[in-house]
């Protein structure tokens, strides 16, 4: 074999080579299509995780804004007075309201949201909330209706039995002179309890921003 062929040949060996290597390399249009590439462009960064349902974090369908004193949603929202604590929601509750007075004395304001049709009727609760009280005064009923929403408000004197132990279940402590301040607001998606107890002298001083609270009562928008 003449070295003439011998080159020949080695030329077309390299050029086979080099078309085997280019083909290899090379993304065709329709496989990039198929993998959701446009050719020459870089593989998309992962898609970040959707919202929370539970907490309606950003980026959820159709996720709520988040409510007034917690992650619950009652369909109401109020106004806090700006000399009460907020000591944030808990177990069943959507928010405590510490109200301090004199001689490290204070009062408490729970609210309570179980969710639709949850909690008991509003006669139910005011007939539990007055049976709290040993030789109680006659309770003093009223009715308001801030923008729609009906608030049934009470409110007993007398002798407070607070409860020790966990839903009312064990030992009672008798509270003297001692005041209760109870509203029921029924909301577009079942009933809140506002239920404020304390010492005589606090709940007097704090009743106009209880019922200043209550007035401010509005369906979330």
């Amino acid at each position: 074999m003449s070295l003439r062929i011998v080159s020949v040949i080695g030329v077309f060996a390299v050029l086979i080579i080099a078309y085997v290597a280019w083909t290899r390399n090379t993304v065709h249009p329709a496989t990039a299509a198929i993998q959701g590439q446009t050719p020459g462009a870089s593989a998309p960064e992962a898609m970040p995780p959707a919202g929370d349902p539970a907490t309606g974090a950003p980026g959820m369908p159709g996720a709520q804004p988040p409510v007034i004193e917690s992650g619950t949603n009652p369909g109401l929202v109020w106004s806090v007075p700006s000399t009460w604590t907020n000591q944030g929601p808990s177990s069943m509750r959507l928010g405590t309201y510490v109200v301090k007075g004199p001689n490290n004395t204070e009062a408490t304001c729970a609210v309570y949201y179980f969710g639709a049709g949850q909690g008991g009727t509003v006669d139910a609760n005011l007939h539990r909330w007055q049976g709290e009280f040993k030789n109680a005064s006659d309770a003093k009923l009223d009715h308001l209706s801030p923008i729609g929403i009906k608030v049934t408000r009470v409110r007993s004197d007398g002798t407070y039995m607070a409860h020790v132990g966990m839903m009312g279940q064990g030992s009672e402590t008798e509270m003297p002179n001692w005041a209760m301040l109870g509203a029921i607001a029924e909301g577009p998606q079942g009933s809140v309890f506002f239920k404020f107890t304390g010492p005589v002298g606090v709940m007097n001083a704090a009743s106009g921003d209880f019922d200043k609270m209550l007035k401010s009562l509005h369906a979330a928008s």
